[in-house]
């Protein structure tokens, strides 16, 4: 088995749990603002922020035209997601009020997803653990703080200047480790950002597939782990199960 220097991890649906920091970010906005809401309101919020995500494109970082505005989207989707919700709730604060009281919600220290803190913590002692992430730096800086203490490198899309899948994005992350992909192991759960994207420089990818999904043709992972924790596993050489 390759023997690997770097572990680098993708940060949201891997090491840290969005969907939770999203709907905390939704009550602590609508309690800013006097707005009473229910764990049903909270549930239609984030149902509609999937939706007004995927309309306005930003599922398709497979496109080098979403690549190029992603985070320009990011900010910009935001009062466009608060019109659609305030038709269905009353939130007395304009759509801009609410977009910026939910982004500075969103920068707070994030939930880690399962055994991740952990597992990452473990790992820090015997490899240069890692972060790669697409977003906003800020954000994703605030989101990562219990992790930043046992990180040999943090790499967020707003500040490398490009996108995961994008080439450039694993080239310069490679550039600025001065490592050689051969030394590199990369665990994510996105088949386009994460695993498609090692592929472009040549860096084994361990696909993180908690709803242990099909693999579809045309993507190659090293493997697959249902848990965050059979990395170490995996690292051994072990049955992952």
């Amino acid at each position: 088995m390759t023997e690997y220097e770097y572990l680098i991890f993708d940060a949201d649906h891997t090491l840290i749990d969005f969907n939770r920091d999203e709907e905390a970010a939704f009550r602590r906005t609508f309690e800013a603002f006097g707005a009473v809401c229910t764990p049903d309101d909270l549930r239609r919020a984030r149902a509609l922020s999937d939706a007004v995500w995927e309309e306005e494109g930003l599922n398709d970082v497979h496109s080098p035209e979403v690549r190029k505005t992603y985070h320009e989207k990011y900010v910009g989707h935001l009062p466009r997601l608060f019109a659609r919700i305030k038709e269905k709730f009353f939130v007395g604060a304009s759509c801009e009020e609410l977009a910026v009281r939910f982004l500075r919600e969103l920068n707070a220290p994030s939930a880690a997803l399962g055994e991740a803190f952990g597992t990452f913590c473990r790992l820090s002692r015997a490899y240069k653990t890692c972060i790669a992430t697409n977003g906003l730096t800020i954000m994703q800086t605030a989101r990562l703080q219990a992790f930043l203490p046992y990180a040999h490198a943090v790499f967020i899309s707003q500040e490398v200047g490009a996108v995961k899948p994008d080439k450039s994005f694993f080239a310069g992350m490679l550039a600025r480790l001065n490592a050689s992909p051969r030394a590199c192991l990369f665990i994510g759960d996105s088949l386009v950002s994460d695993v498609a994207g090692c592929a472009t420089v040549g860096i084994d990818c361990l696909w993180f597939n908690p709803a242990r999904r099909t693999l579809p043709a045309g993507y190659a992972p090293v493997g697959q782990i249902a848990r965050i924790e059979d990395v170490e596993k995996f690292l051994q050489g072990r049955p992952l199960g």
